[in-house]
This record gives C-alpha cells, structure tokens and sequence, in this order.
C-alpha cells in the first residue's frame, strides 16, 4: 500500500503536463499563405521544414498549421502579419502548434511564430 500511494501520486501529477503538451513544429521559410474564401477566414501556413510532433488531427495536406483570421484576437492578426513579413522578405521562422486541430479539424491550430 505504501507503494501505491507514490505511484498514484506522480500519475496525478503527469495528467497536467500532458494536458499542456507541445504541438507539432518547423522550421524553415514559409513556403505558402494560402487563403480562401471557401475555408471561413483561416490562413494556412506551409514552412520549407519538415514538421515534427504532429499531432493525429492534423492530416490535410492545406497546410502545416492554420492561423484563425478573423475571430476578434489581435494575437492572431499579428501572427498573420509575422508570417507575410516573413515569407516576403524570405526569414527563417519557427512555428509551434497548439497540439489541436480547432479551426480546421484536419490542420493543426498555430500556437506561436518566432522570426529569426
């Protein structure tokens, strides 16, 4: 019994962590913007890269994340303008991804873009 406790307890203490867990992520140039009407405002961002950690939702061939366009949050706005800034003038970005795909549900959701 006094075995179970630890065990128990260091379980307990996992389930936050994997709750948290990291997307998937690339790095490379962005290689495609990709918009369309026909996909509800959303932008699709493709990076040279190859993705690593994709979660299993995410299996469209759109684009490696999506960023919402037009859902009121200005952190998504800049993130869109980040990666226009980016892929015009050629930079090296890395994108991370939320690990869910909840605004196209085969496209992981982006969670942060570094320049640089």
């Amino acid at each position: 019994m006094k075995r179970i406790k630890p065990i128990a307890a260091l379980c307990l203490l996992s389930l936050p962590a994997a709750a948290f867990a990291a997307g998937g992520s690339a790095t490379g140039t962005i290689t495609s913007l990709f918009v369309d009407a026909s996909f509800a405002d959303v932008v699709y961002i493709t990076l040279s890269g190859v993705k690593t950690g994709n979660p299993a939702c995410s299996t469209s061939t759109r684009g490696q994340f999506v960023i919402p366009a037009n859902n009121g949050v200005d952190d998504y706005v800049f993130m869109f303008m980040l990666a226009t800034t980016a892929a015009i003038s050629g930079k090296t970005v890395t994108v991370t991804g939320q690990n869910q795909c909840n605004v196209d549900n085969a496209v992981e959701t982006i969670q942060n873009i570094k320049i640089g």
